[in-house]
């Protein structure tokens, strides 16, 4: 396991694992922290470089505790609220255009724009 943490609401670990003994592919991995309420592992997003494997990760954390804040919970692989608006998990990993990540602030622009369109 290349790096491993919790979500702050302690739902879920995230997982970064080697894919393959050659070191060269890397997976973002969800893991239910209560197996009885879902047991599904949610294999999340693959990337080449384990630096920006681990990055992804913590930039993932970033972006699920605001999605919480703003009232989302996760399903599967999309953040959902309960007034039906969706955003997919994938806008959490969103790159620009020098292949970084896009800024936190960029995926909350994300959550607002699903609230403008529902």
């Amino acid at each position: 396991m290349l790096y491993t943490a919790r979500t702050t609401d302690g739902k879920y670990r995230l997982d970064v694992r080697a894919l393959n003994t050659n070191g060269n592919s890397y997976e973002l991995v969800l893991v239910p922290s209560n197996p009885l309420q879902d047991s599904a592992i949610n294999p999340l997003e693959v990337f080449d470089d384990a630096a920006l494997a681990k990055t992804a990760a913590i930039h993932f954390l970033d972006c699920y505790q605001i999605a919480i804040e703003q009232g989302y919970h996760l399903l599967n692989e999309t953040f959902v609220h309960p007034a039906g608006r969706k955003v997919s998990v994938a806008a959490a990993f969103a790159i620009d255009d020098t292949g970084d990540l896009l800024d936190v602030g960029e995926f909350q622009k994300e959550l607002h724009m699903a609230q403008t369109l529902n």
